[in-house]
């Protein structure tokens, strides 16, 4: 079962979660957001298996693969998700 989390408006950002997997998508053309976060289901620290953001694959590299994601004491998963770009934490 998936899980997607609605579009926020003035974040404009789409997250969805499936497999173990979450999918972040920032459809803004100007905000790249510092620290925004999101509740996974698995309460565990992710990696960074994707990033259209990266050199390979024309974009900027404007997040750095080797960083890890934990959980935060209030549950919640935080991340730099850079305007017109998708990540995929697993």
């Amino acid at each position: 079962v998936a899980r997607v989390y609605p579009l926020f408006d003035v974040a404009k950002i789409i997250i969805a979660e499936r497999a173990n997997l979450i999918f972040i998508i920032n459809l803004s053309t100007q905000n790249s957001i510092f620290g925004y976060g999101t509740n996974p289901h698995n309460q565990h620290t992710h990696q960074l298996l994707l990033d259209s953001d990266a050199k390979c694959y024309g974009g900027h590299a404007r997040v750095d693969p080797s960083v890890n994601y934990p959980i935060h004491p209030d549950g919640q998963l935080k991340f730099y998700t850079t305007s017109r770009s998708a990540m995929v934490l697993g």
